[in-house]
């Protein structure tokens, strides 16, 4: 039962960790997306991303996991619904807006990375945190350099942030147990 508990707490992880990776090969995929393309995927990903969320914050143990899964999903509910609701946005905020919101929950991930964690999932943490680094960096830089570095860009942070997620949930239970809900 223990067992199951422990699999169980890890499904909206993994879920998110899928969400991301389908968004990411999708991105990939497109031949030529237009801005508004790119904003109603992003826009719908990153509020279904929000929406498994609340089922992480319900199931965080620990005040510091509960306050960085909180700004985690309020800052990607709020930055997706912006790029979903902004019917004319321009290729520079679209990218403006990925690029913050990865530096924000690259922090967010780096904050939370507490000694009630254990070693391997501390690791997996700071390697999230350290890839939306690099990944919001990326594209603040990119600045509009053209729509289709803009995909391949979020095509690919997005593959290697779900694939890191992805990798968190299943490892938490092999390690020997959930740890906590981030």
């Amino acid at each position: 039962e223990q067992r199951i508990e422990e699999i169980e707490s890890r499904l909206p992880l993994a879920a998110q960790g899928v969400l991301l990776i389908a968004v990411g090969v999708l991105l990939l995929a497109l031949p030529s997306p237009s801005v508004r393309t790119l904003g109603v995927i992003l826009g719908v990903a990153l509020l279904v991303f929000a929406v498994v969320g609340v089922v992480l914050l319900a199931r965080a143990k620990e005040q510091v996991a509960r306050v960085t899964v909180g700004i985690e999903l309020a800052v990607t509910a709020a930055v997706g619904g912006l790029v979903l609701a902004w019917p004319t946005i321009s290729e520079r905020a679209l990218v403006y807006a990925i690029g913050i919101l990865s530096i924000i929950l690259g922090v967010v991930e780096a904050t939370s990375l507490t000694e009630a964690r254990e070693g391997r999932e501390r690791w997996l943490g700071a390697g999230a945190s350290v890839a939306a680094l690099v990944f919001g960096v990326a594209m603040l830089a990119s600045g509009g350099r053209g729509l289709d570095l803009v995909a391949t860009l979020l095509g690919v942070g997005f593959v290697a942030i779900g694939s890191l997620r992805l990798v968190r949930a299943l490892a938490a239970p092999r390690a020997g147990g959930a740890t906590d809900a981030r």
